[in-house]
């Protein structure tokens, strides 16, 4: 849960959960908090642990060198960590799978591409509520994604949205620092290129879900939030820009051409 105080801990206890877990926490966290409650089992059937897709590097100082199969997939020996980044708790999240870290990297990249226009541009309108609650959300996925300057800066600013009010030299500073994440994203994802893996299996239902979600957009019915995204995460991330275009045109209710785009993804029959 986000609710981190000492008297949301109570109130949950209270409610009769057997413990409390708040964010941000890490793999380890997790496992030592299901282990003081969950016993095993008795002549239950044992289950094989499968290592992750890419094995974990060793860290040295800030940079972290990987084995030849990550390289296979960064595209190098290591990945230094640039200045304003601390990757340490999101790899350790990640169980040290360093392609994993370039993939969070570049959804992140691709979902706040234009959070600082928006955000200003909402402060211009006097929208502090929206803007404070996307200034909220950024803090936190920054944080979680390693980019801890980036994170601080964010917390600075949604305290002061939270006052309905905005330092122009706060939200300038802010603004630089979200231009230099994303930009020093980019040079990352450019000298590690991700190697997009994706079996017949993971193809095959992004195929469903197009011909079901092109139904849909025939008969003019509601489209849920929560289909996009399961489609969003059937998706390479090669089809990301495609699938932005596809959102958008579906938010604005053109159907026909939210159709002509999904025919990039599969054809419909």
């Amino acid at each position: 849960t986000a609710a981190a105080m000492q008297h949301d801990r109570a109130a949950c206890l209270a409610a009769g959960m057997n413990d409390h877990l708040s964010k941000p926490f890490n793999s380890r966290q997790l496992i030592d908090t299901l282990v003081r409650w969950i016993k095993p089992g008795q002549g239950g059937p044992s289950v094989a642990i499968q290592p992750p897709l890419f094995a974990a590097g060793a860290l040295h100082g800030d940079t972290f060198f990987v084995d030849a199969d990550v390289c296979k997939a960064v595209g190098g020996g290591q990945l230094a960590t640039p200045p304003g980044f601390n990757f340490t708790n999101i790899l350790s999240m990640l169980g040290g799978d360093v392609g994993q870290l370039l993939q969070v990297l570049a959804m992140f990249s691709d979902d706040y591409a234009n959070i600082a226009q928006d955000i200003a541009a909402n402060i211009t309108q006097g929208e502090w509520v929206l803007a404070e609650s996307q200034a909220h959300q950024l803090k936190g996925v920054a944080g979680n994604v390693g980019a801890a300057q980036l994170h601080q800066i964010s917390q600075t600013l949604d305290g002061q949205l939270k006052q309905q009010r905005c330092d122009p030299e706060l939200l300038g500073q802010w603004r630089d620092c979200v231009a230099y994440t994303l930009q020093t994203i980019g040079t990352i994802l450019t000298r590690h290129p991700l190697v997009e893996i994706c079996d017949g299996e993971d193809q095959h239902r992004c195929q469903q879900l197009a011909l079901i979600l092109d139904g849909f957009l025939a008969q003019r019915d509601f489209i849920s939030n929560g289909f996009l995204a399961e489609f969003k995460a059937a998706i390479s991330l090669q089809q990301r820009e495609d699938y932005n275009d596809l959102e958008r045109s579906i938010k604005k209710l053109d159907y026909a051409n939210a159709r002509r785009i999904l025919a990039r993804f599969a054809p419909p029959p």
